[in-house]
């Protein structure tokens, strides 16, 4: 049983894989290598982390989240493999891992649609005539925020 602390550590780093992939700095966080051996490390079996990112990253390497493309969200899901596999423990439960990616990227697709829909509602609320540019940064950053709550709702 993983430690809370780890947890809560990984919990994070969902979080900021969510907004890595369209909201957030992207610095490559959100790539299922970098994202899961991140994890593994963190719930201190980095080898394991690593062979889940890539098996992950080879599948998925082609899927760029352009526009409004909907995709599989591999990035929370990749966090969520690891944390799976390195649970499991065994070479087969590594495999397991991978597969894993499937039903957690649809349910963070599913997450991504309303989250986006949710964004063109706060977009909705800046009037250019009117608005202040605290008001602006305030609902950038309520946006930004909308990405990492999606990752610990789909990690969780």
């Amino acid at each position: 049983m993983p430690e809370p602390a780890s947890l809560l550590a990984v919990m994070l780093l969902a979080a900021l894989a969510a907004q890595d992939t369209t909201a957030g700095p992207q610095i490559m966080l959100s790539e299922p290598l970098v994202a899961g051996t991140l994890t593994g490390l963190l719930m201190g079996d980095p080898q394991a982390g690593v062979l889940i990112g890539i098996a992950i990253e080879l599948v998925w390497c082609r899927a760029v989240p352009a526009g409004t493309a909907l995709f599989l969200d591999v990035s929370v899901a990749s966090v969520v493999s690891v944390v799976l596999g390195v649970g499991l423990g065994s070479s087969l439960g590594l495999a397991l891992a991978v597969f894993w990616v499937i039903p957690v990227g649809l349910l963070g697709c599913g997450f991504t649609m309303l989250e986006r829909r949710l964004n063109g509602t706060l977009v909705a609320l800046v009037k250019p005539e009117s608005a202040s540019t605290k008001r602006i940064y305030a609902i950038q950053a309520s946006g930004w925020l909308l990405s990492g709550v999606r990752g610990v709702v789909v990690f969780g």
